[in-house]
């Protein structure tokens, strides 16, 4: 299967209510999307928290903790290894420019990281 991930088009939504009450920060969710007789459903979804810059009595966070984390990217089985988890964290990179990345869960998800690095270093 032959799949060009940057014609695909990629939604953020902010997760607001209904969300469970045990969420205490906001959360986004990148969505990706192609357009034609697919699953119906995004093909690829990256999760991002928004952490505060103060905490609750107004201290300041530690860089490291405050501003917008990656928490995930989830592609659908029989369409990973096409580009589209590039192509979302690419798009929160550039929405986010400040944009945490937290370690990678898979081998997949490591070679994606290398891949970036290498295209930064370019």
């Amino acid at each position: 299967m032959t799949l060009d991930a940057s014609k695909g088009e990629i939604l953020f939504r902010r997760l607001t209510d209904p969300v469970p009450t045990t969420w205490e920060l906001p959360h986004w969710q990148a969505e990706y999307h192609e357009h034609f007789e697919g699953p119906g459903v995004p093909l690829g979804l990256a999760w991002i928290t928004e952490r505060p810059d103060h905490d609750d009595e107004g201290q300041p966070m530690e860089p490291a903790l405050a501003g917008p984390h990656l928490d995930y990217i989830e592609v659908l089985d029989g369409w990973r290894r096409l580009g589209i988890g590039k192509a979302l964290l690419l798009a929160c990179m550039r929405r986010w420019p400040d944009l945490r990345l937290s370690g990678p869960a898979t081998g997949e998800g490591e070679l994606l990281l290398k891949s970036i690095e290498r295209e930064s270093a370019s």
